[in-house]
This record gives structure tokens, sequence and C-alpha cells, in this order.
């Protein structure tokens, strides 16, 4: 037996243990945390596969701060943390909670901030009508919210508001994005009537002035695109200065200082960092990076001939895109994933490490 034991050791062979559960389904990890389902019992499980049961009523949603919204009905929601513990006793309106704070609405009222810890900070409204299917209401970031009003012309304008309801901004956006980065993409009508494109910070300040004609992309860390009139896209800072000229025919973002991009000139495909420098050679492999699905995630998520894999920020391979249908983001060490058989039918799920070794199977039924 200690033969063995030195064998072992001597050839740094390890040994994996799988981790097989009875499970139906199986969220992404968000700080260490996944929601899962056994049938119809919902809990809360950590990394290890450790399970604590919690309330499993209609839908549920997890917002990027790890937080989880259980909703019981349509005028009524319940939160719980990732822990399962019951934050607030229920609340009765309908709500998001894609930041901090959430924006509730209750049909007799009106329109509500609550904050982190759920008390409400500010009456921002009754209930209103905007035509054209303008929300009157939406939250753009984390206690920040746009307002949407009529101007003297009786057109559609934004407002920026706080968590407290106050108005950080005397201009009135003509379209107003999301916050990423501390910034969002504004457009701004001048006195003439001209309108153009920029970007605001959080406090309401113009951050890069309103001179782009065409919508640029959001910030992701700080860096941004702008089209020119050529169709073609220009890196910039984010005190608007120019990184590169319009040599992009095609970008998306990856992640923070990570761009997937298309040369305009040789339309030749690479993966790029926040100074330009090609980090990976993409014309061979013909991987597509996706941000949407890159987002908060350990390592970049890319797809190649209808199969998923995982590369880390250096282009260095970690998953190969051969085996999984879907891999989620990877978040906490762990992502999901999804087989299919040589049929065609769906055949595993469970969760993978970093390494491509599957940490936790499902052993109820192959199905998400």
């Amino acid at each position: 037996m200690n033969k063995i034991l030195i064998f072992l050791f001597a050839c740094n062979v390890s040994v994996f243990a799988q981790k097989e559960m009875q499970l139906d389904y199986g969220s992404s990890f968000y700080n260490g945390y996944a929601f899962v389902k056994r049938g119809n019992t919902c809990f809360s499980m950590d990394t290890t596969g450790g399970l604590m049961e919690m309330p499993c009523r209609g839908g549920y949603h997890v917002n990027k701060y790890g937080k989880l919204l259980i909703q019981k009905s349509d005028k009524e929601l319940q939160v719980y943390n990732r822990s399962g513990q019951k934050l607030e006793k229920t609340l009765v309106g309908k709500g998001s909670m894609k930041y901090d704070y959430y924006t509730l609405f209750t049909f007799s009222e009106g329109y509500f901030i609550i904050d982190s810890n759920y008390q409400r900070t500010a009456t921002i409204g009754e209930i209103d009508v905007i035509v054209y299917g303008v929300k009157q209401f939406e939250e753009i970031g984390p206690g920040l919210f746009k307002k949407a009003i009529y101007n003297k012309d009786k057109r559609i304008r934004f407002q920026l508001l706080n968590h407290k309801g106050e108005v950080l901004s005397k201009t009135l956006f003509v379209k107003l994005g999301e916050f990423n980065s501390g910034l969002a993409k504004a457009k701004v009508a001048n006195e003439f009537g001209e309108e153009k494109w920029g970007y605001v910070t959080s406090k309401g300040a113009m951050a890069i002035e309103a001179k782009f004609s065409k919508e640029p992309t959001d910030f992701m860390g700080n860096r941004a695109f702008v089209e020119f009139r050529s169709g073609n896209f220009a890196m910039i800072s984010d005190t608007g200065g120019f990184i590169t000229k319009d040599i992009y025919d095609f970008v998306e973002a990856c992640s923070e200082n990570r761009f997937f991009i298309v040369d305009a000139e040789t339309r030749q495909k690479f993966l790029i960092d926040s100074n330009n420098v090609k980090i990976q050679d993409l014309n061979r492999s013909n991987r597509y990076f996706a941000s949407e699905d890159n987002e908060k995630s350990e390592a970049l998520l890319y797809r190649y001939a209808g199969k998923d894999g995982l590369v880390d920020f250096n282009g260095k391979e970690l998953i190969k895109a051969d085996t999984y249908s879907d891999i989620a983001p990877l978040r906490s060490g762990l992502c999901r994933f999804y087989q299919t058989g040589s049929n065609g039918n769906p055949s595993q799920k469970g969760y993978l490490n970093s390494k491509g070794e599957k940490v936790i199977v499902f052993s109820n039924g192959p199905g998400y």
C-alpha cells in the first residue's frame, strides 16, 4: 500500500471527486451561491454543493449583487439573500432588482424607490401614462433612475434621478442609456435642435460632451467605441480622447479590458486589450465572444461551431469548444454546463470548474 502511495505522489496524480446530485435546474453562480430546484422544492446552493431550502413561489430573479427576489404573485414580492434568509416581509407591488436598489410600483399609490435595506427613500410619482410605449420610470444604475416627461414642445424627454428622487441634471435627455463603468451614453439636443451623443456621469454632469452623430457603445472599463460616417469604429477613453482612428469594422466588449474586433481594412479578427494590443488571433479559430455572456465572468466565454468553450483573459484555452452545447459564465470558480448526446438530444447538465472538470452533475434528467 505504501508503495502505491509513493508511486502516486511521484507521478503527481491528483484524484478529482465528482458529486452527483438529484436536481432538475440550476442557475449561474453569483457571489458564491446558485439557485437550484428539485421537483417543486427550491434551494440556495454554495460552491461545495451544500443546500439550504428556501421558498419556491412563482418566478425568481437574481440581481448583480447576489440578492434573490421571489415573485409570489402579480402584486406581491418576497426578497431573500443567497443564503436563504428572508430580508423583508412581503412587499406589495411590482418591482425590479437589476442593481442594489429596487423600484416598486403599487397599483393604488404610484411609484416609490426602495433602497437595499428595503426602506422607502422617495415617492417619485403617481401613476401616469406615457404614450408610444415609453416607461415612465426605469432603473438605469445603482440608485439611479430615468424619468420620462414631456418638454414644452410636448416631446418625450428624460430626467436623471438619484435614489431620493432628486433631479441630478437640468439637461433633458432625448435618450439616456444604462450606466456602465460609471458613465451612461446620452443623446442631447442643442438650442438649434441638433441631436448628438455624449456621456453623462452618475452626478448628472457631462463627462464627454455630446459630439457624436451616431450612437456609441457603452463603456466597458475605461474604453468605448464610436461609429463614424464610414460605418467604422474608433476606440475612445473615458475623457473622450481617441485611442485609435476609425479602424474597426465590428467591435464588441468581452470584459473590461478585452474586446473582439474586426479590422476594417484586412477583415482580420482579433481579441485586443484596452491599448489596442492584440491578445489573440481569431482568424483560424473562428471564435465568437459575446459581451452579454461574459458579464462579471472570471473567464471569457466563446462559441465555435455550435459549441461553447472558455479562455482566460490572455487567450489561453481553459475549456475547448468541442463538447458542451451550452456553458454559462464562470463565476465563483464554477460554470453551468449543458451537454447533448450524439443524437442531438440532451444528455447531461451540472457545473464545471475552470479546468473543465465536472464538479456537480444533475441526476434528475437532462432538460433545463
